[in-house]
């Protein structure tokens, strides 16, 4: 991972409650701003082991992928979108693979560098207005090649659906 802030995975670890009913053991703790549970059978003497690295992994995941925290790599990448190229790592460089694969399969429909369109309509408001002129979605001007990234200019990405 590209960041591990400590104060996300203990905000993450925090969170965490857990319960074992008929030989499952459920985790329940909060990230990316969503509620998350994760049910699995493991034997007693690995259970903690399991729930502690699945913790640590999502906190990673959402101090590397957030845009909502300043340091991560997404962070990283929109500030400098357009002007220079990230340096990212194999993990990152698979996610924007992905990233390709469900734009192409929605056509469209899911866009990584929706960012811009997201903070203009200002979807939280008591009502939102759509924006015109509507500005343009780029995710196929998005560029990642060997170990770089780079976000198109002025674009955003925001790996939420």
């Amino acid at each position: 991972m590209y960041l591990s802030l400590p104060a996300v995975r203990q905000r993450v670890r925090d969170s965490a409650k857990t319960s074992v009913r008929n030989g499952v053991s459920r985790l329940e703790f909060h990230a990316m701003a969503s509620p998350c549970v994760v049910s699995f059978a493991a034997p007693p003497t690995l259970t903690k082991t399991f729930q502690q690295a699945a913790l640590d992994w999502v906190a990673d995941f959402e101090a590397t992928y957030s845009r909502f925290i300043p340091e991560s790599l997404i962070s990283q990448i929109n500030a400098k979108a357009g002007r220079e190229w990230i340096e990212i790592d194999s993990e990152t460089e698979h996610l924007l693979s992905l990233c390709q694969e469900a734009f192409v399969f929605t056509r469209g429909v899911f866009e990584p560098t929706a960012l811009p369109l997201i903070e203009l309509w200002n979807w939280k408001s008591q009502s939102p207005v759509i924006p015109k002129p509507m500005p343009r979605l780029t995710w196929p001007k998005a560029k990642s090649a060997g170990r770089g990234c780079s976000a198109p200019r002025e674009k955003s990405f925001c790996l939420k659906a």
